[in-house]
């Protein structure tokens, strides 16, 4: 039985299915003609049955519109002559076809990069990226730095070299906050999210094209503040520090000073009881020469220390060590700083009070000596040499507490002579 003897509900129900191959075929080969990959095979199968679906479509609707009458062209008489079992298996055959292409098409696609993969993936980039011309016509723009730009303007990127420009400019651009200026600006939105932006050149085809790369920055730019602020919280708390270490100096140097006094005290108030005791007895020349001499010892040490009243120049120095009879000598360029002038006069006044106390000198040497970044300070007498290992009290724990704040170095020898050594950097700690 051929299509034109067919019952016409038969006929209806292959046209249907004639129609359903030509939709399907002809929907898959734009797909195929779209991704331009392989399988060419797809595309050949596509074209073939969208060919024969068609044309048997045409003809076959070309009989029925023209209602049995027999003015009917040749090619139409040779499809409706075709028996119907052929329209039944071929029918299913093609939509087979067409289906198997589709889903090879689209296995294609996620195995192989095509123009539109690439596109599609350029667009869902997380940092914004356009490239344009020395007029400012736009290349390629993918959405995120469109986004951005509506963001910040206000409008639709159109024109990229308007949009470098206002992104380099400094014309307010509220509601959102510029961070950064210059060749790689950085902008906070009103979301709160902060971008840089930075604009390369590239030669293409002799002529210049300029990329703009948007990336987001907020997690670095928020990590910078926060480390500015401890930064700023640690200058403050080292500057806390300092001040306290100052205070505890002075506040050691003034109970070394007062234990000090209170000893010398205790001493004089025995030394007058014995004086008393003496003179009520007739004494011998030796036993004079020995209260004489215990006197002046204590009157010394007395002297000694009152030290913190002692002015920290070198007018004072030479003036202390004279009243009780000690001559300073100091070779080499005397530093200025006053940092460095108060540990010299510091050591020069606690060997002078050495050299009376103990030694029975009556001159001290200091030799400076101009390392670059150091000053080194060497001081000695001419007494006589300590019969024991020197044991450091309250003015030479003082001096070490000064010096070693300041980054320095103290040595004292007690053998074969007295002599102290200190090393210390000219620009404070190091």
């Amino acid at each position: 039985m051929t299509f034109a003897a067919a019952p016409f509900g038969l006929q209806k129900v292959l046209l249907i299915g004639i129609l359903f191959a030509v939709a399907v075929s002809a929907c898959d080969l734009f797909l195929c003609l779209r991704r331009k990959c392989k399988p060419y095979v797809c595309t050949a199968v596509e074209m073939i049955v969208l060919v024969l679906s068609a044309v048997a479509l045409i003809n076959l609707m070309s009989y029925v519109s023209a209602s049995g009458s027999g003015n009917l062209p040749e090619t139409t008489e040779r499809v409706i002559g075709v028996p119907v079992w052929v329209y039944a298996v071929c029918e299913p055959l093609m939509l087979a076809m067409s289906v198997s292409a589709m889903v090879l098409g689209r296995r294609a696609d996620r195995r192989h990069i095509s123009n539109m993969s690439v596109k599609e993936s350029f667009d869902n980039l997380p940092s914004g990226i356009c490239f344009y011309e020395t007029s400012g016509i736009l290349r390629l723009v993918n959405v995120k730095i469109n986004d951005l730009c509506v963001e910040i303007t206000g409008k639709p990127l159109l024109n990229g070299a308007e949009f470098w420009k206002t992104l380099a400019g400094d014309a307010p651009i509220a509601p959102n906050e510029r961070v950064g200026t210059g060749e790689t600006p950085m902008i906070k939105t009103e979301s709160g999210k902060v971008y840089s932006f930075n604009r390369t050149e590239h030669a293409v085809d002799g002529e210049a094209v300029f990329e703009i790369v948007a990336t987001d920055i907020t997690r670095r730019y928020r990590l910078s503040e926060d480390l500015a602020c401890k930064n700023e919280e640690l200058a403050a708390f080292n500057q806390r520090m300092r001040e306290y270490g100052e205070k505890i100096q002075e506040l050691t140097a003034e109970r070394e000073t007062l234990n000090a006094k209170i000893r010398i005290h205790d001493e004089l108030g025995k030394l007058l009881l014995f004086t008393r005791k003496s003179l009520s007895a007739p004494m011998t020349d030796e036993e004079k020469r020995g209260m004489l001499s215990a006197w002046k010892n204590d009157v010394i040490a007395f002297g000694s220390a009152k030290g913190g009243n002692v002015s920290d120049t070198y007018s004072g120095l030479y003036a202390a060590a004279k009243s009780v009879g000690v001559a300073v000598k100091i070779t080499g360029r005397k530093p200025e700083d006053k940092t460095l002038k108060k540990i010299v006069v510091t050591a020069a006044i606690e060997c002078v009070t050495n050299a009376v106390k103990h030694a029975k000198g009556n001159v001290v040497n200091v030799v400076l000596e101009d390392k670059g970044a150091f000053l080194n300070i060497y001081v000695s007498d001419n007494g006589e040499p300590p019969t024991e290992k020197i044991k450091e009290g309250g003015g030479f724990s003082s001096l070490r507490l000064l010096v070693e704040r300041e980054g320095g170095k103290m040595t004292i020898t007690s053998a074969p002579a007295f002599g102290l050594a200190i090393t210390v950097p000219k620009g404070g700690k190091k």
